[in-house]
């Protein structure tokens, strides 16, 4: 990621105020971006609303499914955007369905829509999941032109999602200039997450509390990697879309690497000093899940600069913060200029 290619530049974060937008609006705003966040109305457990943003923010309150209210947008004439708005909760998926589709298919459909009025944008970044694959559970990594399918309500809105995106730029955007790209995103942890029924916070809250961690499936595998390293793929991808919309259009896998594939049960250990085995829950989910990052890597030059356990590490350090102080601006800061500094110190290593 070019630090200087982002000052004074317009970006549209949707789904600005969850957990990764909340990290990217943060990153945005130091590397000294103009930033549009458009979100429904932030949850109490979301890190945005203690962070310290720059007069260079804009916050706009909206439903990526009303398409009217995303028409204010317009006027902030945004050059790239990074579409993270979305209902990603599997289980949530599985009991709502109907408002599964109209957030993650028709709430792209109607971002595309109002994007293709907007002369100024050159770069559209949609984030989906690793979970559109058709997954075999085997450890070969799925690459980009692998098979999709979606046999449950989320994984399947998914690949609705990219079809719209793939059209969209096939019949508008490819024409007026604009890139577009597919971000397929394996599980991201980090500090500012405040769901304490998703994994690694809920492994964080029982070490604080000194008290035993109940999970489900400790033989499943998933594809965990820290939140800035997932991050700065976005923002990596986004910036090659900008300079050439033509050679960077299309899908990309942002995961570890297939070393770096940990269970459950390992990730508990790594934070948890005693661990019980609970009930499976009542919806399917993938006992092995894995992609293959190459072609970020080779293409785009992506590649993670934290390991998981050092990013544990960072994460762990993090909620110490959290579990002290409650969710603080410093918080993002300190991880945030962390990561830069590895990040030049990998590459002055090159």
């Amino acid at each position: 990621m070019n630090r200087d290619f982002w000052t004074n530049k317009t970006v549209l974060i949707t789904g600005h105020n969850g957990f990764k937008g909340s990290w990217l609006v943060k990153w945005l705003d130091m590397l000294g971006a103009y930033t549009i966040g458009f979100s429904m109305e932030a949850e109490k457990e979301s890190g945005i609303h203690q962070l310290s943003l720059s007069g260079k923010h804009i916050e706009i309150t909206g439903d990526v499914r009303n398409r009217e209210s995303l028409k204010a947008i317009e006027k902030y004439k945004p050059e790239i955007v990074i579409h993270l708005a979305a209902q990603a909760i599997v289980g949530k998926a599985k009991e709502s369905p109907v408002e599964t589709f109209e957030t993650n298919l028709m709430g792209t459909v109607n971002l595309l829509e109002v994007l293709r009025g907007i002369d100024s944008v050159k770069a559209v970044v949609v984030v989906t999941s690793d979970k559109v694959y058709q997954n075999n559970e085997t450890m070969e990594g799925y690459v980009e032109d692998s098979p999709l399918m979606g046999n449950e309500p989320y994984s399947c809105s998914k690949v609705c999602e990219e079809q719209a995106a793939k059209a969209y730029y096939e019949s508008y955007f490819k024409a007026m200039g604009i890139g577009v790209a597919v971000a397929r995103a394996s599980n991201a942890f980090g500090g500012g997450d405040y769901h304490f029924d998703r994994l690694i916070p809920y492994l964080e809250k029982c070490y604080f509390e000194n008290t035993p961690s109940v999970i489900r499936n400790p033989n499943a595998v998933r594809p965990w990697q820290y939140v800035l390293d997932l991050l700065n793929g976005y923002l990596i991808l986004a910036e090659k879309l900008y300079q050439d919309f033509t050679e960077y259009s299309g899908a990309y896998n942002f995961g570890p690497d297939k070393k770096e594939l940990y269970t459950v049960s390992e990730i508990a250990d790594m934070i948890c000093n005693k661990t019980v085995i609970g009930r499976k829950q009542d919806y399917y989910e993938a006992g092995l899940l894995f992609i293959d990052s190459s072609k970020s890597r080779q293409l785009l030059g992506w590649k993670t600069i934290f390991n998981v356990k050092a990013g544990i590490e960072q994460t762990t350090l993090a909620y110490e913060e959290y579990f002290r102080n409650g969710n603080t601006n410093s918080l993002y800061e300190k991880r945030i200029t962390e990561f830069e500094r590895q990040m030049e110190e990998d590459n002055g290593n090159k």
